[in-house]
């Protein structure tokens, strides 16, 4: 006995007729006859008296029924909590960006590692200027974040992993930069150039670790606020000042901006809030820290 003998015996005692049970259960008639014929051969009964009204039930064949009712409601309701066990429920996870960075090939890297590995987990990232990021993270606008360690570790409530650290780079027009490209070289050619920062309002500690690097390399240099990252990337490109960005920013690489690789680096973090430190938020961190490291 097999479920499809149960499932084809049910419909036809509901059916009262072979031939409309197979069209119901798109099979052929014969085959649905000899299944018939096999369960009545395997029970030693007969289940169906059959005549030129219909296909009526016989007594025991109507005990049968009963029992095969139960069992096969009870078989649908095991397989449908067996499906609902197999399946675990996707954990959505909002996680802020700082504005500009292309973190294109680590988002793409980073899905297809989570679907071989089959982590449920659903990911949004979104973009947003440092404060606007704190200020989500706060408002519970965002699940986690991905920034600087210094402003990931002035805020309170979250759990954090290093990722591993941004070199950052120095930006300064084409026709700025010294034909013979160095360190060295370039520091002493851009005196007198002014800084473009992102405001003290926008990000303050960024600004701060920018403004000690160039105090650690001997040069004092008039800065100027801005807004957003994009109006600094303008700018320099038409001579009005020099930049430090990550090496993840969108624009470094434009026309008419040269690009020169800092011994400069900015430690990472990835934090999400208290509230979301559940297993799958950790197993996800492990393999954003894997993809990132094989950059």
């Amino acid at each position: 006995m097999n479920s499809k003998q149960i499932e084809y015996f049910l419909e036809v005692a509901r059916q009262g007729n072979f031939t409309k049970a197979a069209q119901l259960l798109y099979t052929a008639q014969p085959a649905l006859s000899r299944q018939i014929a096999n369960l009545e051969e395997e029970l030693d009964v007969t289940l169906f008296e059959r005549g030129k009204s219909g296909t009526q039930l016989t007594s025991i064949g109507q005990k049968y029924y009963e029992l095969f009712l139960q069992t096969k409601q009870a078989m649908d309701e095991l397989a449908l909590e067996a499906k609902k066990n197999g399946m675990q429920a996707m954990e959505q996870i909002r996680i802020g960006i700082p504005e500009g960075w292309d973190l294109n090939k680590i988002v793409v890297r980073l899905g297809q590692r989570l679907k071989e590995e089959a982590i449920p987990v659903e990911v949004g990232f979104r973009s947003y200027n440092y404060r606007g990021m704190m200020a989500q993270i706060q408002a519970n606008g965002l699940d986690a974040l991905i920034g600087p360690e210094r402003m990931i570790r002035s805020m309170s409530n979250l759990t954090y992993v290093a990722l591993p650290p941004i070199r950052n780079v120095l930006i300064c027009s084409e026709e700025s930069m010294p034909s013979e490209v160095g360190i060295n070289q370039v520091m002493h050619d851009l005196r007198g150039k002014k800084l473009l920062l992102l405001g003290q309002e926008e990000s303050p500690l960024i600004q701060e670790y920018q403004i000690n690097y160039f105090d650690t390399k001997g040069l004092k240099l008039e800065y100027v606020e801005y807004h957003n990252v994009d109006s600094i990337l303008l700018d320099v490109s038409v001579g009005k000042g020099i930049a430090i960005l990550d090496s993840f920013s969108r624009g470094i690489h434009d026309a008419g901006i040269a690009c020169l690789p800092l011994d400069l680096e900015m430690p990472i973090c990835f934090a999400w809030k208290a509230s979301r430190d559940t297993e799958v938020m950790r197993t996800f961190a492990e393999h954003l820290q894997v993809v990132w490291q094989n950059l």
